[in-house]
């Protein structure tokens, strides 16, 4: 095989710059992924969040009580339950709730790291809670919450463990 001179190949230095485009344009894609993943539980966090409000107020309604068997009002007071249990009223009756007529909403009440929603009606936000934004630093409330990725409530005293969690406030 007789090879012309026109016939040439591709020199390392262009291909170095191929690859280094290639590089450069997967690690822009790769980022750009990773916060559309992180914003998109955010969104159906809230959106299973709103739903969850309603079939408390549902539960409200007919039983004149919250998860945990605790009275309406004040709005802030303990204890926390996770929303997956029977005490927690929604998809089940523990025997606390008189007039239950639910279940209120269907499914297991898991987020979407697979762990169950949380109801805290004493939960102290921080500006870096989404959710809070709009609360001044160190306010009680009562809100429904996930737990994000990493599972730890946090306990609003500036530690940041609870800069993933998302919640929904109830009241103030």
């Amino acid at each position: 095989m007789i090879f012309k001179k026109s016939q040439r190949g591709f020199t390392l230095v262009e291909l170095i710059v191929v690859i280094g485009i290639i590089g450069i344009l997967a690690t822009l894609g790769i980022g750009s992924y990773t916060n559309i993943q992180k914003n998109a539980r955010v969104v159906k966090s809230l959106s299973d969040l709103t739903d969850i409000k309603k079939a408390l107020l549902q539960l409200e309604v007919d039983s004149n009580k919250l998860p945990g068997n605790i009275p309406t009002s004040p709005c802030v007071q303990n204890p926390e339950t996770f929303l997956n249990t029977c005490a927690a009223g929604l998809l089940c009756n523990s025997g606390s709730f008189s007039n239950w007529s639910g279940p209120y909403i269907e499914g297991n009440l898991l987020d979407f790291w697979g762990r169950s929603y949380y109801f805290d009606p004493d939960y102290r936000c921080r500006s870096y809670v989404k959710g809070c934004e709009s609360v001044p630093n160190n306010t009680t409330v009562r809100v429904v919450q996930t737990l994000g990725n990493d599972g730890i409530q946090g306990y609003g005293d500036g530690d940041t463990r609870d800069t993933d969690n998302v919640v929904l406030i109830l009241c103030r």
